[in-house]
């Protein structure tokens, strides 16, 4: 493989503590991940709209300096990776012997916390979970990318995987619940250490690392997001001649639009059902994949990562 390509890749679910990962494993001293690029989203070109890198020598350069290239393992953690059609085929293609990381949750959980990240992007303007959950798959032109509010298939993960097991040799392939991580994040984390052929560095804080948010104001958070053409203009004038790359208004406009989500809000018993019935069969067909699951190294407790 080009010492310039990521080798490995946490491919989501998203909010399945795929952010904690990228955090807890990016202090590891034989592990690089880009420092501002989180989720470059590169390889899933058939989601245009949720696509940050189109260019591929823009993509590589991420993983081009000393740091990375001193790296063992140098990664990414784009959340849609698993969701897309296409990720796992163009993943393969441009690197082969990739380790993929694919993390879940249980579906009601991970559905709930995925409508108030969508909320929270404004890539959701429905705030009742049930009431989206009735317009899953409609094409609404307020989410960056349309397929991202098919409530109704972005927790098909059975499916999902199919996709990463038809590309990838099962041995480049594991599979962590948060779940788990909550319950033991010491030992979850030596497990996925280990896996990646790498000592064990002796981290043993894991503190919280993103706990569920929501927009104080949606009507501040849009205009942040996507600020008039005139605000645009001048803030890059007064940026070059400050001769600075940000004037950090508004990165402090968006964290005092923010606040803690109480994520505890118990769901319609009817909803709650009707979820588990629709996604039963990929549920039970995750037991095709419980070979790929990450078992804990150790019985250790610590300090759980939030999602």
């Amino acid at each position: 493989m080009n010492a310039s390509h990521p080798n490995f890749f946490i491919v989501g679910a998203p909010k399945c503590g795929t952010t904690a990962l990228y955090t807890y494993l990016g202090t590891h001293p034989e592990i690089f991940f880009p420092a501002d690029a989180k989720e470059p989203h590169y390889y899933n070109d058939d989601m245009p709209g949720f696509r940050w890198y189109t260019d591929r020598s823009d993509y590589l350069a991420l993983f081009e300096s000393d740091a990375a290239q001193r790296s063992t393992i140098r990664g990414e953690a784009s959340v849609q990776y698993l969701y897309s059609k296409a990720a796992a085929a163009n993943i393969a293609q441009e690197a082969p012997e990739a380790r993929i990381l694919i993390c879940l949750r249980g579906i009601v959980p991970f559905l709930k916390s995925y409508h108030n990240q969508m909320l929270n992007n404004l890539d959701e303007d429905i705030a009742d979970l049930q009431q989206a959950w009735q317009a899953s798959g409609q094409v609404r032109s307020v989410a960056r990318e349309a397929s991202m509010l098919d409530y109704k298939s972005i927790g098909l993960f059975a499916q999902q995987i199919d996709r990463y097991r038809a590309a990838f040799p099962d041995s480049q392939i594991r599979i962590m619940h948060l779940e788990d991580f909550i319950a033991d994040p010491r030992g979850m984390y030596q497990a996925v250490v280990s896996w990646l052929g790498l000592d064990d560095d002796g981290r043993i804080a894991f503190p919280p690392v993103h706990a569920a948010t929501t927009q104080r104001s949606r009507a501040l958070a849009g205009f942040l997001k996507s600020p008039p053409p005139v605000i645009r203009r001048s803030a890059q004038a007064i940026k070059r001649v400050a001769g600075v790359r940000s004037l950090g208004l508004a990165r402090k406009m968006q964290k005092m639009n923010v606040t803690q989500v109480n994520n505890a809000k118990v769901l319609d018993p009817e909803l709650v059902r009707e979820i588990e019935a629709h996604y039963a069969t990929d549920q039970q067909a995750l037991a095709h994949h419980q070979d790929l699951v990450l078992k804990s190294l150790t019985s250790t407790r610590g300090v759980s990562a939030q999602n």
